[in-house]
This record gives C-alpha cells, sequence and structure tokens, in this order.
C-alpha cells in the first residue's frame, strides 16, 4: 500500500475518535500508564497513531494501553477497550 493511501486511512481513522473522552475516562478511573499517570491527549494520539500505521504495514491487528486497532483487509477499527473477554477453544476438539 501507497504511503500517502496509509496516510489517508490513518487520518480518517483518527479524526474519528474521540481522544477527549477517552482522556477524561482514563482520568476519572486514575488509568496509569507506564507508572507515569494518566497519559496525555498528545500521548494518547501518538500512540493510536502508531499502531494504526503498524497495523496497515503489518496487515495484522495490534493493541497497548487499553487501544485496540483491527485490521481486516479493506477496514481498520481503532478501538478503545476498558473492560473485555474472550475465550478460545479448539475447533477440532468436539
Amino acid at each position: 500500500m501507497a504511503e500517502t493511501k496509509k496516510s489517508e486511512i490513518a487520518a480518517e481513522v483518527l479524526n474519528g475518535f474521540d481522544f477527549d473522552k477517552m482522556h477524561a475516562y482514563m482520568t476519572l478511573v486514575g488509568w496509569d500508564w507506564r507508572d507515569n499517570g494518566v497519559p496525555s491527549k498528545h500521548d494518547l494520539f501518538n500512540t493510536a497513531r502508531d499502531l494504526v500505521y503498524n497495523a496497515l504495514e503489518n496487515k495484522s491487528s495490534t493493541g497497548t494501553g487499553g487501544f485496540e486497532v483491527v485490521y481486516n483487509d479493506g477496514e481498520i477499527q481503532l478501538y478503545f477497550s476498558a473492560i473485555e473477554s474472550s475465550c478460545e477453544w479448539d475447533e477440532q476438539e468436539r
């Protein structure tokens, strides 16, 4: 994928994300990053940008610090996950 296309995609997904709301929530619950306190909105944006570019470059999902970037061919999604649950199983076992 060309760099200009990556930039367009990253700009669209980042511009659609509410970093103010994320920062407010993190402040409310005292979400600490790397024992440095609540990250600034600038740090949140830069981390999300790096994750989005990484997902586009590697064509895979990624995440850190509450961020999740889900990559599917032709679609990329940016989430902030405060609470989640999952379950894995072996489809071969019946």
